[in-house]
């Protein structure tokens, strides 16, 4: 694939995520998470439990399989770790880690894609030597992810070109004597297969309200991408989040029309 760069001078990214998943830790208890805060809290002083995330792998789609009944193996919480500030968060659970960069209210810029995925790499690397010291089984990774959270607001394309004309996949066809009037709201899905069976490409957009802005009708758009390169070495998950950005940067430009790009300011 041609790695033709992607810029915005202000995109309307607004968290940005790195994350790993690996098989569960049989030896992590609650107790766990308090030991590896001592290792993080001066930078992440804030501490909130949450509901775990399911397990799931990309797999290739293919025919319906049978619902069957599962139970829960465990009651751990997944935990978040806040900086002060709440521009940073991790996230730990007995499957899972990730690393939260968020857009501060008085932010203009996103610092790029290579500054976030270094800080998630240190923060990982510290976890990784807390669960080997902790005297538990080696980490086995399964599964990477990235994901771009995009507010598209009133003041960065929504307010002036509506529901209809941000996506080119789902641009409103004006003809005359159109029975149906302007979308209230959408909910709009897409997935496309990663090269080298690497995973698969999700972009999520809906319509949302932003509690914190008086309730201001926004589109969230969020881009996903979510795999396993063959093998844990680190020429290959290096590979993988170099590719699982190139596509969500890429696809979010194709994805998006010329007209949003002018109230992003897109450079190339």
């Amino acid at each position: 694939m041609d790695k033709t760069v992607v810029k915005f001078d202000t995109p309307p990214v607004v968290e940005v995520v790195c994350g790993v998943q690996f098989n569960q830790l049989q030896e992590w208890k609650s107790h766990h998470y308090g030991l590896f805060w001592q290792t993080v809290n001066e930078a992440f002083p804030v501490v909130e439990d949450k509901a775990p995330l399911l397990m799931g792998l990309e797999l290739p789609l293919g025919p319906a399989t049978p619902p069957k009944l599962e139970f829960l193996e465990s009651f751990l919480p997944r935990v978040w770790f806040h900086s002060e500030d709440r521009c940073q968060m991790i996230q730990v659970q007995n499957d899972r880690f990730l690393f939260n960069w968020r857009k501060a209210d008085n932010e203009t810029s996103y610092p790029s894609f290579e500054v976030v995925k270094a800080q998630f790499d240190q923060h990982f690397s510290k976890f990784d030597n807390f669960v080997t010291q902790a005297g538990m089984a080696l980490l086995t990774p399964n599964q990477y992810e990235v994901t771009y959270v995009n507010n598209i607001t009133k003041d960065n394309g929504f307010g002036e070109l509506g529901n209809d004309a941000l996506f080119t996949d789902h641009s409103r066809n004006e003809v005359n004597g159109r029975f149906l009037g302007q979308t209230e709201s959408i909910n709009l899905r897409w997935t496309y297969t990663l090269p080298n069976d690497w995973g698969r490409l999700t972009a999520h957009a809906q319509t949302a309200f932003m509690i914190e802005q008086n309730n201001e009708k926004i589109i969230r758009f969020d881009v996903t991408a979510r795999g396993w390169p063959g093998d844990a070495s680190k020429s290959a998950k290096e590979a993988w989040f170099a590719l699982a950005h190139e596509w969500i940067t890429r696809g979010f430009a194709e994805m998006t029309t010329p007209a949003a790009h002018k109230y992003w300011k897109r450079t190339q």
